[in-house]
């Protein structure tokens, strides 16, 4: 009899403490105050975690963040965030630049024919506009006509670089040289130098631009006052070759007059070395058919692209185009291994 008036007794205060801990938080709050300093020992946790420890860190900075009273989730978020970070991680370069860089002139009489929005972030052409009163849109408002810079893309500028080596370090940081802010190096009315530095120091890159002058009174015959010069340079801070790889964006956002009666809405023309005059034309229409192609067969190499000596490549409308052209002679071998020195490796649509 006493060992079962013992048993239930046991069972009975298992129940209640059960119940205690379930409904006591409940109809007694103050009875049960919250740990003292949580914030704190979750910092505590993501600081101790030790670079080198991959998977240690990514679990770190996907704890959840605690809130401690009058502090906002974000803020919470952010002093976790930050504690999650590699203690050697390097410093993001971070540059003080203006919104923009404006080369060149929209007035007619000033020896330029063309104003260039350049932006520091990226370091690309947000637009390239015609001062020529006779080129004006065609919408009613007969504003001056961009060439390049119509209907802007999400991270997508005409002459945008793309540098894996670099671009693999900015990634930790959300990054790309797409959308970080070069630093403006110098600058003056035809001209202007970008660069950016590797998060490590052991790269750095520099991206030139120069507008040329004309003559305005032979704008139809000067092509030098449509043109600008555009110099990358790659430069070594390490004690180590590297073999580097670029890409560069070609013209972006060419404006489409008159889209109701147009003949030519976007095509991309690619003239070789050995027959520059002769370019292979290609419409939107077709490449458009071969990345849908490609995206169906999961097979990259039917969408075309060039690897022989360019002379330029180009995106063309009804009216205008747009000209990326090799300084140098892309067929001459320069460097004596017996092959062309190009330029440009591949191009793609």
């Amino acid at each position: 009899m006493e060992q079962r008036r013992f048993i239930l007794f046991v069972l009975l205060s298992t129940l209640f403490l059960f119940g205690w801990l379930k409904f006591g938080p409940i109809l007694l709050p103050n009875a049960f105050p919250k740990p003292a300093n949580a914030k704190g020992k979750q910092a505590d946790v993501a600081a101790s975690v030790k670079p080198d420890d991959a998977k240690t860190a990514d679990a770190a900075e996907v704890v959840p963040a605690v809130v401690a009273a009058g502090e906002s989730a974000d803020a919470a978020s952010a002093d976790a965030g930050a504690a999650a970070q590699p203690a050697d991680r390097p410093v993001l370069p971070e540059f003080n630049s203006p919104a923009e860089v404006v080369l060149g002139s929209l007035d007619p009489a000033s020896g330029y024919f063309l104003e260039l929005k350049l932006d520091p972030q990226g370091a690309g052409v947000k637009s390239a506009t015609l001062n020529d009163p006779r080129f004006i849109t065609a919408d009613g408002k007969n504003l001056p006509l961009a060439v390049v810079g119509n209907d802007p893309q999400p991270n997508q500028q005409t002459l945008d670089s793309d540098i894996a080596a670099i671009d693999a370090q900015l990634q930790s940081y959300d990054k790309s040289l797409r959308t970080v802010v070069w630093e403006v190096v110098r600058q003056d009315a035809s001209s202007v130098e970008f660069r950016y530095p590797s998060p490590d120091g052991t790269l750095e890159v520099r991206k030139t631009y120069k507008l040329n002058q004309g003559d305005p009174a032979n704008r139809d015959g000067d092509y030098l006052g449509y043109v600008v010069d555009v110099a990358l340079e790659l430069r070594n801070l390490s004690d180590q070759p590297r073999d580097v790889k670029y890409v560069l964006q070609g013209p972006v956002g060419l404006p489409l007059e008159n889209a109701d009666n147009t003949r030519t809405f976007i095509e991309i023309k690619v003239g070789t070395a050995e027959k520059p005059g002769s370019p292979v034309q290609y419409t939107a229409h077709t490449f458009t058919k071969q990345l849908e192609d490609a995206q169906e067969k999961n097979d990259d190499t039917v969408i075309d692209a060039w690897r022989d000596p360019l002379a330029f490549v180009a995106v063309d409308v009804q009216y205008f185009g747009a000209l990326l052209i090799p300084k140098d002679a892309q067929n001459v071998d320069h460097d004596g291994d017996q092959k062309p020195d190009a330029t440009f490796a591949v191009v793609k649509p």
